[in-house]
């Protein structure tokens, strides 16, 4: 996390070094033993697999990525959810 609170990270690509203002860390701190989320909601948190790169991470604009899909949520924002469907809701229609 480090190279992105300096902005080291984009002095690899040849650019001025470019700090994040924050790192969402929600999925991390929604699966923490003090977090009030349902035993069977943390355990669906954790079995989602995520990708390996980065770079696949907006795949799931359009199908799924390492388990999520994305949908637009009632205030018309793209929110990423399991594909095996939220909190044991149905899947998101595409």
């Amino acid at each position: 996390m480090a190279p992105y609170l300096t902005g080291e990270w984009s002095e690899a690509l040849d650019y001025p070094a470019m700090p994040f203002d924050a790192v969402m860390l929600g999925s991390r701190m929604m699966v923490a033993k003090e977090s009030k989320l349902s035993p069977s909601a943390k355990a669906l948190v954790v079995a989602t697999p995520g990708v390996d790169n980065e770079r696949y991470w907006e795949a799931c604009y359009t199908g799924a990525a390492g388990g999520i899909v994305t949908v637009t949520s009632e205030l018309g924002r793209r929110a990423a959810v399991s594909r095996e469907g939220s909190l044991g809701l149905p899947p998101p229609r595409r």
